[in-house]
């Protein structure tokens, strides 16, 4: 298809597309997204995106641009509520990294679904915080709930699959995240502690956001 206004070039800034086509709305009466998808060269659901972008904030716009998002994975993310779509830029490059299916990603994440999103985070925490969780534990002797002292255990064989390059099992990912959430309920702290806080900040803050998504579950 041609895209005659450039509206899915992502290298023009989206509001100035955005004005593009408002302009173009104005010279053209007719109201079917078949013809005006046929008139444009773009696919029917590229025009309701442009059809919705009148809803959003201007800073979102910017937003948008920043992260890189195209239009064909805009359409699922324009849908939904403001609070939503602030969350869903927020975690968007999460959501698709190394993923053949980001669109279907973005759809699982919309549906509730945050397994993927755990996975992704989990992968981009360095092994040195896997090592430092499970020295935390051990130091101040932690066992509750499922934090048991085989878990120790577990964070140092998932600090080393990261640093070979390794997949994370399921199983180690399920247990991982049970064992953040028991830790916030208990105020355990175990994995937003001051060491990782001071020594390993990026770290800290990929285990706050895994937190602030778990919370949003309950």
């Amino acid at each position: 298809m041609e895209d005659k206004l450039n509206l899915l070039d992502p290298n023009i800034p989206l509001s100035e597309r955005y004005d593009s086509y408002l302009e173009w709305e104005t010279q053209n009466s007719t109201i079917s997204i078949q013809v005006i998808a046929q008139n444009l060269g773009i696919r029917e659901a590229h025009v309701e995106v442009y059809f919705d972008l009148g809803k959003l904030d201007e800073e979102e716009f910017n937003t948008i641009d920043d992260s890189k998002i195209p239009i064909d994975h805009l359409f699922l993310i324009i849908k939904e509520d403001k609070q939503k779509r602030i969350e869903l830029y927020n975690n968007y490059k999460i959501i698709v990294n190394d993923t053949k299916e980001p669109i279907k990603a973005i759809r699982n994440y919309i549906d509730g679904d945050n397994e993927p999103l755990f996975k992704k985070m989990l992968h981009n925490v360095s092994p040195n915080a896997y090592y430092s969780v499970s020295s935390y534990l051990k130091q101040r002797d932690i066992q509750s709930g499922t934090i048991i002292k085989g878990f120790r255990g577990c964070l140092i064989n998932v600090g080393n699959r990261v640093k070979n390059g390794d997949v994370i099992s399921d199983k180690q990912i399920d247990w991982i995240v049970k064992a953040i959430a028991h830790s916030e309920v208990e105020s355990l702290n175990v994995f937003s502690n001051d060491i990782l806080k001071n020594d390993l900040p990026d770290d800290y803050e990929i285990f706050r956001k895994i937190i602030t998504e778990i919370s949003k579950i309950k």
